[in-house]
């Protein structure tokens, strides 16, 4: 009977070992959820997902998520999104895999290091139809059995018939497919997905999860703090109390660039391309001539917190202006490269001499290398108006 009850703790122990975190939530507005086995959780800005997870958007809301290659997903309202199999292979990305279903509602989704690497290696459903991927960025709405989808970026096939870039579809997963020039579908069809392509996604470069969920919980708290601190009548309890939180997230941008730094030199010695590991912010819309908005990094996103609480703290409990400029300029000069990395082809990694830092990397082993946490205000103990020292 013991070495059974050992037995069943040693699985339980292995199985809650083997649950590894595949992305997390990079972004959300209402309320959505996330259930494993029939256990279901709340969802909020940086929780962990994992593979099997069959997550679901409420009315009114929109989430998006990012995978460990980077791979991107923002899902609409009234959607229900499933995780199937999620296996990012950081020693050879060949041998990765990804198999997801769209349950119902609408979901944009971009590829990060998998299907830039091995596209044949992303399974996708959406209702009824089988989506093949060719390298993509692509958005699709379903309601029963009729669909609308649209291709900004790639190409994929929907019903083995294949859509390219510029292109889309509307109709019945029944019926055959049509490709149309996106900008003459119907105007329902366009407004379906419009809410997911023109919304504003990171980059698509490998993450630490664990990391980047810190970092973005650490953003948000020290946002909400940092308007209470601005609100009248605030007082130094609070506006110290968003201080630390500034603080917090400038230690937590620290361990994201690490982290990150090691995701894509992991990535492109695994096989990856230093194009497709270093992750070009996605730009696309549905619009002809618009401009949609392109996502700011999670690091820079987090500085411009830091900064925008550094404004309205009292002079004596401000953080080190310095140090904060030093990491916008990092965060503005990562933004510029991302833009343009994906223009050339990048090296692979041959296991001999490893592939120059791309200028991203670069940039990052700067900042590493320049940082320095702020250096706590000096205690005194004694004098007017001060209790002695204990």
């Amino acid at each position: 009977m013991i070495k059974k009850f050992l037995g069943l703790i040693l699985m339980l122990v292995s199985s809650m070992a083997l649950a590894v975190p595949a992305a997390y939530v990079h972004e959300m507005t209402g309320s959505g959820s996330a259930a494993t086995a029939g256990k279901s959780r709340t969802l909020a800005i940086g929780g962990l997902l994992e593979s099997g997870d069959v997550i679901s958007v409420d009315k009114g809301g929109s989430m998006t998520v990012k995978f460990e290659d980077g791979q991107i997903v923002v899902l609409q309202e009234n959607s229900r999104f499933a995780i199937e199999k999620y296996d990012y292979n950081k020693k050879n990305v060949a041998q990765s895999s990804v198999a997801m279903s769209l349950l119902s509602g609408g979901m944009r989704f971009i590829t990060g290091v998998i299907g830039g690497t091995r596209k044949e290696a992303i399974a996708m459903k959406a209702g009824t139809a089988t989506i093949g991927i060719r390298g993509t960025d692509l958005a699709i709405n379903i309601a029963g059995v009729n669909y609308t989808v649209t291709v900004q970026n790639g190409a994929i096939t929907l019903n083995a018939v294949p859509i390219s870039t510029g292109q889309g579809a509307t109709g019945q997963t029944s019926a055959p497919v049509v490709p149309v020039p996106v900008i003459t579908l119907p105007a329902a069809a366009i407004a379906a997905v419009a809410a997911t392509v023109q919304k504003a996604v990171p980059p698509t470069n490998p993450v630490g999860v664990s990391q980047q969920s810190t970092l973005v919980q650490a953003v948000a708290k020290a946002t909400a703090l940092a308007a209470t601190a601005q609100a009248p009548g605030a007082t130094d309890a609070q506006k110290a109390e968003a201080a630390t939180a500034a603080r917090q997230v400038q230690e937590a941008v620290v361990a994201t660039l690490q982290a990150t730094q090691q995701a894509i030199q992991a990535a492109v010695q695994a096989g990856a391309t230093s194009a497709t590991a270093t992750g070009a912010p996605a730009k696309s819309g549905t619009t002809p001539g618009a401009t949609p908005p392109v996502g700011k990094s999670e690091t820079q996103q987090a500085v411009d917190t830091v900064k925008a609480i550094n404004n309205i703290l009292p002079a004596d409990q401000k953080l080190n202006a310095t140090q904060i400029n030093q990491l916008d300029q990092q965060a503005q000069q990562q933004a510029q490269q991302q833009g343009s990395a994906q223009q050339g082809t990048g090296q692979q990694g041959t296991g001999q001499q490893g592939p120059l830092p791309t200028a991203e990397q670069q940039q990052i082993l700067n900042v590493l290398q320049e940082f320095k946490p702020p250096t706590p205000p000096p205690v005194t103990c004694g004098g007017a108006g001060q209790s002695p020292c204990q």
